[in-house]
């Protein structure tokens, strides 16, 4: 019996600790933008990796507060969107503001901050 008892309060505890215990009646979901800063650089293809690209020289276009690379890999996964680039040809990277680099020699950077790569003509 005593059993019992204590087995229906556990119970009882479980259900209530479950429970909305919060004041507002419903909680607000919205999408939530992001509105991540942008970054255009430019540099020269040095060569084409199977993941990705090296990339020399590659500064910022009209941007004094952001560090450039002398050499930078550029992770992706799918590479094929970038098949028509060649060996030295300049290109026009869009990162995002405060990309993550890893701290390797040349750095690299992963595509998931990569917003756009386009040949300049």
């Amino acid at each position: 019996m005593k059993k019992k008892i204590i087995f229906s309060l556990i119970g009882l505890l479980f259900l209530t600790a479950c429970g909305n215990t919060s004041d507002t009646s419903e909680m607000e979901t919205s999408e939530v933008k992001v509105n991540q800063e942008e970054v255009l650089y430019q540099g020269m293809v040095a060569e084409i990796l199977e993941n990705g690209l090296l990339v020399s020289e590659l500064n910022p276009v009209d941007r004094e507060d952001t560090a450039g690379f002398s050499e930078v890999i550029l992770l992706m996964e799918d590479t094929s969107a970038y098949s028509d680039l060649q060996v030295d040809d300049l290109v026009e990277v869009t990162l995002i503001a405060n990309a993550p680099t890893t701290m390797s020699i040349p750095p690299q950077i992963p595509g998931n901050a990569i917003i756009k790569i386009e040949a300049v003509k």
